[in-house]
């Protein structure tokens, strides 16, 4: 019954029977009442027949005897005919034993007709006529003198008839079911094929695309209601194509979105990123090729073809062709001069496979250019993909957002690089004076100690420090002070031998590692560089002259230490005993001077065992603000001893307490005691703990600080670890698993000093950096001309925005460093402008 065929056959059958049904009580009805009328007349005929040769005869002078018997003879043939015939005489209808129709008759006259159970009865009164008075004296004209009854049964009629319709439609019963059968089942067949062939194309709809079979107009579905049907559902797979999306086009668009992160794998190797892409790509359209070209700053244009099968030479040079065209059309090269020469590198996803030939009537490549002021990039990517492609409303957008991402990626990566370099470069120089940073003299001071200790030689560091220079700078200016200190590191240079490490400590602090060097010769160099500077005068804004004064003090290896710390603070407190002597002299240690030295080391490991053990601790808390609102957005935790006449600052015991392995020790006490005030007064911000290297070979660490905030009730997502570039990290793959168990835990991760070393730039590639926070150098220098220390502050910036890191700016002294920091987008700025440390939360 659920198919068609059956159904019309099902419905023929159902039809022809009902059909019969109907035809044959109709029949019978028409029949009987057809039979009814016919015999009813004939009933009438014959009574009247039967009076009218009674009454001839009668007048013929027949008597009653011979009457009686013409109507007995008449009788016998009529029952031969169904029919019966009764004549009532005059003495019939006295006796009284009449039935009630005859009685009828014989009291009214007139004549009657009854029909009961298939017999018909007609009833004809006989009366007097004028003619009849001349026998019948004895009556009067009208009586009745006798009445005729003719009776006839028709049932056997109408059950012969009723017999015979019904043997006619059982014989022709077989004739329309067999029509039926033949109509149903051509039209179930002409029906099903075109039936077929509408489900093969729906059964092949997998995509929007697809959903044009349906919207072919080759199929009759027979009956006009069907076609009209079928009609209305091609326009509805059209208005489907219009609005409607393919799973895998949603999918992959998805997919598109993670493509905009730029991690640091994708820095390093944007190349594969992009191949990853283009394959990616092919599973739901058929791309051959990508290209890009771009241009940071004043680099040169390189265009880079990316081919998804191996292209053979032939196809190679038809679209090089192409692609520079396509190039040269672009408003990129207006003023770029001629592409011909621009280099090509070409890139293959998936080599082993041999690119089909194609050729430039079914490519059409679709482009999309990227101009920014700053930083400076411009660039363009174009897609290779079939032309038909083109044609289509969703593919088209396909297109488009893989364009976009293309751009955004290729021209993410291609700014990050050129900063990255550019910033790893001034990673190891300081910004204003080009000279070494403090972060590569003590990675070189080291080194040298390995290797002096190694070959058996002597070198000797310096420690200079220029004399009265802040007041100079306050005298005469910023910009002033920054030209006199880039005068001094030339003026240096010139004294230095081409092997000598001149760098610049911090402020107006240089110092020199002088290899193959004692003291003498260390002596000898100091002395040439004081004549140097006595010889030297500076032009002020005003047109007065500044003299250069400074203070210098040497330490030796082995001779004084064969360590590089106590070297360098040997070196650093003979530097300040010169100033204390007066200034623009050199302090050389004798042996009184490294006893006191060490004394002083000594004493200060003493005081840091008591502050331990007396739990002298004090946490400090310096405020971190949000720049655009001025809410305190955290509290750095600073350490303090508390002495009976001062707070000792960490700078002054830190490296003391590293070289005793109690660091760690220092850094739970001072955590414990800031996260016992955090929770009292309910703070709610952000906390800064400063991170020492040496943690990382705490095993017990993160255990314990988990310990401390379950005891505290604080949020670890609160609290923000940092590590400096003063520190140095050996093993990065140790610090990157010790960083991400403590990710793990919901703590954040920052960098501080960041731009101040080499290993600034490898944490931001390989590890979960929430937060960087600008070395404060830079920032000092922005409220003056310092150019090339805006050009660096601004690259970190771009380069944390592209990897969405927050920045944060130390060292924010006045209101024009503030200003500046806030114009270049920076986040948070912290230092004395914005807050003090102080023992309270702010």
């Amino acid at each position: 019954m659920k198919s068609l065929k059956n159904f019309l056959l099902f419905g023929a059958v159902i039809g022809t029977i009902v059909m019969s049904v109907l035809i044959y009580v109709g029949v019978s009805i028409g029949y009987e009442w057809y039979v009814t009328k016919q015999e009813t007349e004939k009933a009438e005929k014959t009574a009247r027949i039967t009076f009218n040769s009674a009454y001839e005869l009668m007048s013929k002078g027949w008597t009653g005897d011979e009457l009686e018997n013409f109507l007995q003879a008449n009788r016998a043939t009529y029952e031969q005919l169904n029919m019966e015939v009764n004549y009532y005489g005059q003495s019939d209808l006295n006796d009284g034993q009449l039935s009630e129709s005859v009685q009828a008759v014989l009291d009214t006259g007139e004549t009657r007709q009854v029909i009961e159970d298939h017999v018909i009865t007609y009833i004809y009164a006989q009366t007097i006529q004028s003619e009849c008075i001349v026998c019948h004296t004895d009556v009067a004209v009208g009586d009745v003198y006798g009445v005729i009854e003719v009776s006839e049964d028709i049932a056997p009629i109408i059950n012969d008839a009723r017999e015979d319709t019904l043997l006619y439609l059982l014989a022709l019963f077989p004739l329309p079911v067999l029509g039926a059968f033949i109509i149903s089942r051509y039209l179930a067949n002409r029906i099903n094929k075109s039936m077929l062939e509408l489900q093969s194309r729906i059964e092949r709809v997998n995509k929007t695309d697809d959903l044009k079979l349906i919207e072919m107009n080759n199929i009759d579905l027979t009956f006009t209601e069907m076609n009209a049907l079928y009609k209305e559902l091609k326009d509805l797979a059209k208005r489907l194509r219009g609005i409607s999306v393919d799973k895998d086009i949603l999918e992959f668009e998805v997919k598109l979105l993670e493509k905009f992160v730029i991690t640091s794998e994708v820095v390093k190797d944007w190349k594969e990123h992009v191949k990853m892409l283009l394959i990616e790509i092919n599973n739901i359209m058929e791309v051959h090729l990508i290209f890009s070209l771009f241009k940071v700053e004043d680099e040169d244009y390189v265009l880079e073809v990316f081919w998804l099968y191996e292209p053979s030479e032939e196809i190679r040079v038809i679209f090089e062709r192409i692609i520079r065209h396509k190039l040269g059309d672009s408003k990129i090269y207006k003023s770029s001069g001629d592409i011909i020469g621009i280099d090509i590198n070409h890139t293959v996803a998936l080599p082993k496979k041999m690119l089909k030939k194609l050729d430039e009537e079914s490519i059409n490549f679709q482009t999309k250019t990227l101009f920014l002021e700053t930083p400076r990039i411009g660039g363009i990517v174009g897609i290779g993909v079939n032309s038909s492609l083109t044609k289509d409303a969703t593919r088209s957008l396909v297109i488009e957002s893989i364009l976009t991402t293309l751009l955004n990626v290729i021209g993410s990566v291609k700014a990050v690089y050129k900063y990255t370099k550019e910033l790893e470069y001034f990673a190891t120089r300081d910004p204003l004076t080009n000279l070494y940073t403090q972060r590569v003299f003590w990675e070189l001071l080291t080194y040298e100690v390995l290797r002096a200790g190694r070959h058996n030689y002597k070198f000797a560091i310096m420690v200079i420090d220029l004399d009265d220079f802040k007041l100079i700078n306050d005298i005469h200016g910023h910009l002033f002070g920054d030209k006199f200190l880039q005068e001094i590191a030339i003026l240096t240079k010139e004294v230095l031998r081409k092997g000598d490490v001149l760098a610049r400590y911090g402020g107006d602090e240089y110092t020199i590692i002088l290899p193959y060097a004692d003291q003498e010769q260390a002596h000898f160099v100091a002395s040439r560089l004081l004549d140097k500077f006595k010889d030297y005068t500076l032009e002020t804004p005003n047109g007065s002259h500044v003299k250069v004064s400074a203070s210098i003090g040497i330490a030796v290896f082995p001779d004084h230490s064969d360590d590089s710390k106590n070297l360098f603070l040997i070196a650093d407190n003979m530097m300040y005993k010169a100033k204390g002597e007066g200034k623009n002299r050199i302090g050389l240690p004798n042996s009184d001077d490294v006893l006191e030295i060490f004394k002083t080391i000594k004493d200060k490991n003493t005081l840091l065992l008591k502050a331990l053990e007396e739990n002298k601790i004090v946490p400090f808390f310096q405020p971190i603000v949000d720049i655009k609102t001025g809410a305190v957005y955290a509290n750095e935790i600073l350490m303090r001893i508390d002495l009976p006449d001062e707070m000792m600052v960490a700078s002054d015991f830190v490296e003391i307490a590293e070289s005793m392995g109690i660091i760690s020790k220092l850094d739970y006490m001072l955590m414990d005691k800031a996260l016992e005030q955090v929770s009292a007064e309910n703070y709610q911000g952000f906390l800064f703990f400063n991170l020492s290297p040496k943690a990382l070979i705490v095993s017990d660490f993160v255990p314990s600080v988990r310990k401390m905030i379950k005891k505290h009730n604080v949020d670890p997502k609160k609290i923000v670890f940092e590590i400096t570039e003063r520190d140095t990290v050996k093993n990065l793959t140790v610090l990157e698993k010790f960083v991400l168990e403590l990710k793990r835990e919901g703590f954040q991760f920052a960098i501080d000093d960041f731009g101040s070393g080499f290993s600034s730039f490898q944490y931001i590639k390989r590890l979960p950096i929430d937060i960087i926070k600008i070395e404060g150098d830079f920032i000092r220098s922005l409220a003056g001309e310092g150019h090339m220390d805006k050009a660096i502050v601004l690259s970190i910036v771009t380069l944390a925005r592209e990897l969405n890191i927050a920045i944060v700016a130390e060292f924010v002294e006045d209101g024009n460093i503030y200003k500046a920091i806030d114009e270049m987008g920076i986040d948070y700025a912290q230092g004395y402008h914005v807050g003090r440390p102080s023992p309270y939360l702010k």
